[in-house]
């Protein structure tokens, strides 16, 4: 049989209304994916008159999880420089990039039943965010301490509504570093308090009218499937764990996410 080639895969959703069909189907162009499967063993090597020589094991649960990346917007990537960050309350002045990572914590439900499980279940928990940009230092304009206050992080400009993402944070740590011959930069990094908002006509995440900007949504489990070719399809319920943002001078808008399967994968 012929080796296939990731030219024929493809990562999609059935399951409309939910965050990470949006993501995947809408907000972005992905264009690399992977699964991993993982199973329990259990040593159940025992004493024995007659010494063992090799371990034994037994199997327990399976669980599924996975990732992929994809460019930002769907239909057209754009480019970093498109976008910019707003700190009302501390240096901003000069921004190179920025890079945002919401994480969702995976909770395990899976319970004893009549008939045993054999896949892990997972419900999703709070969201954090964290992140961090870099700016130029400037001859003029001081260099805040730790701060806090609202932010805004444009992904991408539109002819009408920016994409962009929203909320308060609160700086954790500003570094300053330069050496001769080159510039002075500044990174500061923050975490969120509270929810993010997004927006925008093409907007990374669902919102319910462009102009109006919506909450970030819970994840939910959503039905994806993985082919990786015409005839090889692996299909479950996941929800997504963690997403990254990243948008620089110099590259294009790149989304990295993180997902967990909720139950039993099908291998087709």
């Amino acid at each position: 049989m012929a080796p296939t080639v990731g030219l024929t895969g493809l990562i999609s959703s059935s399951d409309t209304g939910k965050p990470l069909h949006y993501l995947i189907n809408s907000g972005t162009d992905p264009y690399s994916a992977s699964l991993t499967i993982t199973g329990e063993s259990f040593d159940t090597t025992p004493f024995a008159s007659t010494a063992p020589v090799a371990a034994t094991n037994i199997a327990g649960l399976q669980s599924w999880s996975g990732s992929f990346n994809g460019r930002f917007p769907a239909g057209g990537a754009a480019s970093g420089h498109l976008g910019l960050v707003t700190f009302g309350s501390g240096y901003a002045t000069n921004v190179r990039g920025w890079t945002i990572t919401g994480s969702i914590a995976a909770l395990d439900v899976t319970a004893q039943a009549s008939t045993a499980p054999t896949w892990m279940s997972f419900l999703p928990g709070l969201y954090t965010y964290s992140g961090s940009y870099e700016c130029l230092v400037d001859d003029t304009t001081a260099i805040s301490a730790c701060t806090s206050g609202s932010a805004t992080f444009r992904i991408s400009t539109e002819s009408t509504n920016d994409n962009e993402l929203a909320g308060n944070i609160v700086v954790t740590g500003v570094s300053v570093n330069g050496q001769v011959g080159d510039r002075w930069l500044v990174t500061v990094s923050f975490v969120v308090s509270g929810v993010l908002t997004t927006d925008g006509d093409s907007s990374l995440f669902e919102v319910a009218a462009a102009g109006t900007p919506d909450d970030l949504e819970t994840p939910e489990a959503t039905a994806i499937s993985i082919r990786v070719d015409g005839s090889r399809v692996y299909s479950g319920d996941a929800f997504e764990t963690g997403w990254t943002i990243s948008s620089a001078i110099g590259s294009q808008v790149s989304v990295s996410v993180n997902f967990q399967g909720t139950g039993a994968l099908t291998i087709g």
